[in-house]
């Protein structure tokens, strides 16, 4: 279905892409990319939703593995250009996930598409702060800003 609707209309139907800066190097991945990284599943019900839902997509973790990155502070920008500071070794201890598919379907975009970072709220720990993990939960992501450790 989803090669039909590119091949009528092209760029318009491409794959979202996640836009990452680290210094002077950017990597632009789209939902397939991300996915071949090292895909994971994450069933969880956010503080926004009624039930559970199955998430695919992979841990924040793993993909600053996978770009070799070593930094401790990112900046998540939304598709409205609304920005949350993130700390990565709380949210790396906290299971911070990279949603891409919700119940194996692409996210679209008036529903929090098509990239979400999310928590498994149901296992946080004392030490974690569930109002922080929320506000770190930024939907319709498109850029990750990664600041080096210092």
């Amino acid at each position: 279905m989803f090669s039909v609707l590119f091949a009528f209309f092209g760029p318009l139907a491409a794959a979202a892409e996640l836009q990452i800066e680290f210094g002077q190097q950017k990597w632009v991945f789209d939902q397939d990319q991300l996915l071949s990284i090292a895909p994971a599943t994450l069933t969880v019900q956010s503080p926004w939703d009624d039930m559970p839902s199955t998430f695919t997509g992979v841990y924040l973790q793993d993909l600053l593995t996978h770009i070799a990155a070593d930094a401790s502070i990112l900046t998540a920008t939304a598709l409205n250009d609304y920005q949350v500071t993130i700390d990565i070794p709380e949210a790396v201890s906290a299971g911070a996930f990279i949603a891409i598919l919700r119940d194996g379907k692409l996210m679209p975009i008036r529903n929090k598409g098509p990239f979400w970072i999310i928590f498994d709220w149901n296992k946080t720990s004392s030490e974690t702060n569930i109002s922080l993990l929320s506000s770190w939960s930024i939907w319709q992501l498109k850029s990750l800003q990664l600041q080096p450790k210092q």
